[in-house]
């Protein structure tokens, strides 16, 4: 702290008792250093008093928690997934297996959202999906095939309900055709709690219930929104994932247990699969400016 504010009186009453002090000085040699001392500290103490009766406290301003995007992933060491971004977000999802390229998908925009995928093998385009939209909510999805002749085939399409009332999570239920536009499957959703935690029912063409889905998510940001469209989906991150059969009780899925930066960002996981494989994963992030 600086000693900026003297006034005239208290400059006096300091300049008396510095002459006083010098004078001793010359009788009083070493009690001279410890009287100066206090008369420093009682100088300080009659100048700061002048003009606040308060102390001034001053902080450092409340700093936001920074906003990340992830750019790599790795399992078990090895290289699974490199992310590229552009202006509008996601750009390139570049996939590995073993650790060498298996294919890139490329994300095409209209409006700031997501309307196609394009999945490149060796160069070649081999599938694509394309979005519409009902607001900002995915509402069909269609996935084809292309030929090393570049011709290409419906093989899939979903439509989706949403819930536009909701600030995140807003999927609330699913049905899926085939490419002549059978139905095959749907699923109806049911949240448990506000991070997106969820209970699903699967009924097979004959509307007769097939599986249970239990979906259960902790507190931290999503590594995965990247990965498709659906970013209202994958706000936060997943801990469990099961598929129980409803004919047998088979269970299919995982558990996985994470470490998290200083900022909450998860950058570990270990994935326990029902089937009793482990896999382990680091993510990589980076501030976006």
């Amino acid at each position: 702290m600086q000693a900026v504010c003297f006034n005239d009186f208290y400059q006096n009453r300091v300049d008396l008792i510095y002459i006083s002090l010098k004078i001793i000085f010359f009788a009083k040699n070493k009690i001279m250093k410890k009287i100066l001392f206090l008369a420093a500290s009682v100088s300080l103490l009659i100048s700061c008093s002048s003009d606040a009766d308060e102390p001034v406290i001053i902080t450092d301003p409340i700093k936001e928690i920074p906003r990340k995007r992830v750019t790599e992933v790795k399992k078990d060491n090895q290289l699974l997934y490199k992310f590229t971004y552009g202006t509008e977000g996601i750009a390139e999802v570049h996939m590995y297996s073993d650790g060498v390229l298996s294919n890139i998908t490329r994300v095409e925009y209209t409006n700031g959202l997501q309307t196609g995928r394009y999945q490149y093998t060796s160069g070649v385009l081999s599938l694509y999906e394309k979005y519409s939209y009902e607001g900002k909510y995915i509402s069909n999805r269609k996935i084809y095939s292309v030929n090393n002749l570049n011709q290409e085939t419906l093989i899939k399409s979903t439509d989706y309900i949403n819930d536009p009332t909701k600030a995140h999570s807003n999927l609330i239920g699913v049905k899926q055709y085939d490419g002549s536009g059978n139905p095959t499957s749907s699923q109806d959703i049911t949240y448990t709690d506000s991070y997106g935690s969820s209970t699903s029912n699967t009924f097979n063409a004959s509307g007769i219930q097939t599986h249970i889905y239990t979906l259960i998510k902790d507190d931290a940001p999503a590594w995965d929104t990247v990965l498709d469209p659906f970013v209202y989906q994958h706000v936060y991150n997943t801990k469990s994932s099961i598929y129980k059969s409803v004919s047998n009780g088979a269970l299919n899925g995982f558990t996985a247990q994470y470490t998290y930066d200083n900022h909450h960002y998860p950058i570990t996981a270990q994935y326990q699969h029902t089937t009793g494989l482990t896999e382990n994963y680091t993510f990589t992030w980076e501030t976006i400016q």
